[in-house]
């Protein structure tokens, strides 16, 4: 559709060019926090959506994983906003997955206060990318590599911790 590719082009405006949001061949999932009003007439976030544009975002980063395929370079980029987990999200048994922030360092991933990790990674070839990460009491984790002599090309970069003096390890 025109006018979704128009919108997509106005978002990767405010991509750098360290993370391009599109990779050629792969799919590109569409997460917003339950605060975000889609222009033009598009859908609030839910699960039930597609995902694959800013006019149908789904609601969970857990949600574009699941639709991610292992392998493609699918991308999942958080649109601006917090993003508070209630479970650890596990990057594991797909390969070659991307978690970006839209705009560099509006996306904030937080724990709920419970959980002791926010993200545990345990695949090959996965990127996090100009993200915000906010530390909180419980959080002893941040970015967990579950098999650090198993695990290859994973890529942190450009990403912000906020919060380190809340957490005991990184």
């Amino acid at each position: 559709m025109q006018s979704e590719r128009y919108l997509q082009d106005l978002y990767a405006a405010g991509m750098t060019q360290y993370y391009p949001l599109y990779v050629p061949g792969a799919q590109t999932f569409y997460v917003a926090p339950s605060t975000y009003v889609a222009p033009g007439g598009g859908l609030a976030p839910s699960d039930g959506n597609s995902g694959t544009s800013p006019l149908l975002p789904l609601a969970t980063i857990a949600q574009a994983y699941t639709n991610a395929v292992s392998g493609r370079g699918d991308t999942i980029a958080l649109m601006p906003g917090s993003y508070t987990l209630t479970a650890v999200l596990a990057l594991a048994a797909k390969t070659a997955v991307r978690l970006v922030a839209v705009k560099p360092y509006s996306a904030t991933i937080t724990g709920n206060g419970v959980i002791t990790s926010l993200i545990k990674v345990d695949a090959n070839d996965v990127e996090l990318a100009g993200l915000r990460l906010l530390g909180v009491a419980a959080a002893v984790t941040l970015i967990h590599l579950a098999d650090t002599t198993a695990i290859r090309n994973c890529h942190i970069h450009h990403c912000k911790v906020v919060g380190l003096e809340t957490v005991t390890g990184v």
